[in-house]
């Protein structure tokens, strides 16, 4: 499962970085900076003004979970519980900014797509399944070198 493992580590880094660290590190010199931020970056400004320190916090939180299941991938030993604590964070987050924002769960496939959280935490879940998938098969392995 060698083949599937190190893609996996690479997209829960790439995920941990540009989904989770970026945004939360925005809120965060928001929060701390304020207008001199706002000088700074416009784009990251407006995202990080709509969000609050407890959407920050689910963010780091995710993030940290993330990470230690990439780390578990890579030692080869149980990955899956680590991933599925970071995937609760990440999805609390979502659903907190869509009570926020006063918008519901989409309806429709075409507010589902043009939903840029619910994808993420959609491809997130898919990650998730391959991680099931290699433990799966770590799991297999071990149990037939204790034999």
């Amino acid at each position: 499962m060698w083949i599937l493992r190190w893609p996996i580590v690479v997209l829960i880094l790439v995920f941990v970085i540009a989904a989770c660290l970026l945004p939360a590190g925005a809120v965060t010199a928001n929060e701390l900076a304020g207008p001199q931020f706002a000088q700074l970056s416009q784009g990251l400004a407006d995202n990080a003004s709509s969000a609050n320190w407890l959407q920050a916090g689910l963010w780091y939180g995710a993030a940290f979970c993330l990470f230690v299941a990439a780390v578990r991938l890579i030692r080869r030993t149980q990955a899956f519980w680590a991933w599925l604590i970071g995937f609760g964070l990440y999805g609390a987050r979502w659903g907190l900014a869509r009570q926020a924002e006063g918008v519901g769960v989409p309806t429709s496939l075409d507010a589902a797509l043009a939903d840029y959280g619910l994808l993420m935490l959609s491809g997130l879940l898919l990650v998730g399944l391959l991680i099931l998938i290699v433990d799966a098969a770590d799991r297999s392995h071990w149990a037939r070198r204790d034999a």
